[in-house]
């Protein structure tokens, strides 16, 4: 509980603010997902994203659009006052996804447990 207490804590504290590149992030995670480490070259491939989707470098729907390619799916996670939803909702689309909006440390509780079919938000 001590941890859960302190994850919560932590999530409400974070404030959105300089440069993102989103199109990295999926990169990353798309490179991760198809190396030979990956275990498991069979399972789904998910990433999940959580950003205010301000994306200020880089091409975030090509990098969908690769994930894509590779079979990836992407769930994106909108977070901060500022939300790009339109971009999030692409990502998410593009790549057979689904954008949420979290707003607070309980919703983004909710949210994950939601992607990880365990709850319905």
């Amino acid at each position: 509980q001590a941890n859960k207490t302190a994850i919560k804590s932590t999530i409400d504290g974070l404030a959105a603010g300089g440069n993102t590149c989103i199109e990295c992030g999926i990169d990353n995670g798309r490179y991760e997902l198809t190396s030979s480490r990956s275990r498991y070259p069979e399972a789904v491939r998910v990433e999940i994203m959580l950003t205010d989707g301000q994306g200020n470098v880089g091409d975030s729907i090509q990098g969908a659009t690769d994930a894509r390619y590779a079979n990836i799916i992407i769930y994106t996670i909108g977070f901060g006052d500022d939300v790009d939803q339109q971009e999030l909702e692409n990502i998410a689309l593009l790549t057979g996804g689904q954008y949420y909006y979290a707003p607070d440390a309980a919703t983004l509780t909710c949210i994950y447990q939601h992607i990880g079919q365990t709850t319905p938000c």
